[in-house]
């Protein structure tokens, strides 16, 4: 049974693994996410073509001091990788779905790429959850966040309300905030807008995709907003690229403190 595992299931493994991670490039998605992941798994798969030469490596030099601290380091270095990922995975997952709103007042919609003048994939997800909520509470005003890009034809909040009054949201309950050019900046210009009409409410909701509602929240928490989540559904084949990028994200956060 081992020996089938490492003949011919964990290649296939990696393989498809590395196949995940490429997929994404073709459509011009190319982040630390898709490099990394596509990295280790053709890393694993290099480590098995040459299972071999490695193991007769490990025998010859196995016994030898320097050679034990080194291997046992980076078998360490991996398991606190693991250790890492399955940490990060449990928090993201938590901080799209354990605090989910039911009746905030206020939803900020972090901003992503314009193709032109129309919303990316991953934009119109967010739209498409802040619609979602807006429907089901009618008096929540929607404040759309983000800057004009260098190549964006538009503002990332002027996409959004344009997407969103064409599908019936009135003008009055979305608020423009277009200068921002990062989640920070999302977060911290938004609040200068509603603070300007008056409105400061106790909690806001966060709409953005479900692997960045995490680091959105720290981000939001040190800006002074107590938040909830309304979590925006990734597409599958895109999923995998974000996440490992929102692992790295998030230890950058809580390393260096930003983004």
């Amino acid at each position: 049974m081992r020996s089938i595992l490492i003949e011919r299931i964990l290649p296939a493994l990696l393989l498809c693994g590395a196949l995940v991670f490429l997929l994404p490039m073709f459509a011009r998605i190319i982040n630390a996410g898709n490099l990394l992941g596509l990295g280790l798994c053709l890393g694993g798969f290099l480590l098995w073509c040459f299972k071999t030469p490695l193991h007769q490596w490990y025998i010859a030099h196995g016994e030898q001091l320097w050679f034990r601290i080194t291997s046992r380091t980076v078998l360490g270095l991996c398991l606190l990788g693991v250790l890492l990922a399955v940490g990060l995975t449990g928090g993201m997952l938590y901080g799209a779905y354990g605090k989910r709103t039911q009746n905030a007042d206020v939803a900020i919609v972090l901003g992503c790429k314009v193709n032109g003048t129309r919303p990316s994939i991953m934009l119109q997800q967010r739209l498409d959850a802040a619609y979602a909520y807006w429907t089901e509470h009618p008096d929540c005003l929607l404040v759309v966040s983000g800057g004009k890009g260098s190549n964006e034809d538009i503002s990332e909040a002027a996409c959004m309300y344009q997407y969103l009054t064409e599908k019936g949201v009135p003008a009055d309950r979305i608020l423009q905030e277009d200068r921002s050019t990062s989640t920070r900046e999302n977060l911290r210009f938004s609040k200068e807008l509603l603070a300007e009409r008056g409105c400061m409410p106790k909690e806001i909701a966060l709409v953005t995709n479900e692997f960045h509602q995490l680091r959105a929240s720290m981000i939001a928490k040190d800006c002074g907003w107590t938040v909830s989540s309304i979590p925006a559904h990734t597409q599958p084949w895109l999923i995998p690229t974000y996440w490992v990028r929102e692992w790295l994200g998030i230890l950058h956060h809580t390393l260096l403190g930003t983004e």
